[in-house]
């Protein structure tokens, strides 16, 4: 029996199927750059089949949500997906860590909490929930670690 490490393997085209091109993406699914480059260059190589999209999701720290189509999956699209869906999630924290930085500016005033959600034209609770969180940091706030609470917290809502 041959053991085959991906992270070793130096020339994928001797591999006449997709298991070439599964395990470069398996050497590279952890290095971003190296990952967009293969990704462009195997575009025009066409689809992978959903089995080999499998693999990858299994063995790999990507997790591609993939649409079927005759048996095959547009793996390129999946990671440009993938991508963007990274990027958002980086703004959507980015909004929610400003926001608790405000709210944070706001408390250190001496502002109620129905004061600060007029200010900041939030609701009530959801300020109340930063603040309730923050109380138990002062006056060291971590905007990070407030955030991860609060998203915990929506997560076993």
């Amino acid at each position: 029996m041959n053991l085959v490490i991906p992270s070793e393997i130096t020339d994928f085209h001797k591999f006449r199927t997709s298991v070439g091109t599964v395990l470069e993406l398996l050497k590279y699914s952890k290095d971003n750059k190296n990952m967009e480059e293969l990704v462009q260059m195997h575009q025009s190589k066409g689809n992978l089949e959903a089995d080999a999209v499998q693999v990858i999701n299994h063995f790999s720290n990507l997790k591609l949500n993939v649409e079927k189509k005759k048996g095959e999956i547009s793996m390129w699209k999946a990671w440009e997906d993938q991508k963007m869906e990274g990027v958002m999630e980086g703004r959507r924290e980015g909004a929610l860590e400003s926001k608790i930085q405000l709210v944070i500016k706001k408390i250190s005033k001496g502002m109620s909490v129905s004061q600060i959600a007029d200010i900041l034209e939030e609701e009530e609770e959801s300020v109340q929930r930063i603040c309730d969180i923050a109380a138990g940091m002062a006056p060291n706030y971590d905007i990070v670690k407030i955030r991860e609470e609060l998203e915990r917290e929506e997560k076993t809502a």
